[in-house]
């Protein structure tokens, strides 16, 4: 499960699921629950569901980054250089959702929105972006990298 292309298939699962939670449950719910002033509920979903198609996709091209560093042969000599490449990783993937959340913010600022859509914007983007490079870097890096990702140390 750590080797190319059994990994990077599974991580492209774990962020397809991540995504079908967010951009069609979540923002389903969100279609029914939210009050809008400005947009219609067709163009907020739709708006919400390509934020997060652009959020995940970033996403899994980090991990996909990670799975190639770590399968080069001589990256095993180097660990301490391989931590801090997952760590980078690990802040843009972080840099990347809070890109997003303000996005969304942005984007829906024209509309009343509770708190709790907003907690709902947190959750979603946050399942398609760090929790799913994470996630998928614990579970299927490549053996030579495994223990440099956190939570494995």
């Amino acid at each position: 499960m750590r080797t190319a292309p059994l990994n990077y298939l599974l991580a492209f699962a774990l962020s397809g699921l991540m995504w079908f939670l967010t951009g069609i449950l979540m923002a389903n719910w969100m279609g029914d629950n939210v009050s809008l002033a400005q947009m219609t509920v067709d163009e907020f979903i739709g708006t919400f569901r390509l934020a997060l198609t652009v959020a995940a996709a970033l996403g899994f091209v980090l991990t996909a980054v990670w799975f190639s560093y770590g399968a080069k042969p001589n990256v095993a000599a180097k660990l301490p250089e391989a931590r801090r490449f997952w760590t980078t990783l690990f802040v843009v993937s972080l840099a990347v959702a809070l890109v997003a959340i303000v996005a969304l913010v942005l984007l829906f600022g024209s509309e009343q929105l509770a708190a709790t859509d907003y907690l709902v914007f947190f959750v979603a983007v946050t399942l398609v972006t760090w929790l799913s490079f994470w996630i998928s870097s614990l579970l299927w890096s490549p053996t030579q990298v495994m223990n440099t990702v956190m939570g494995r140390r």
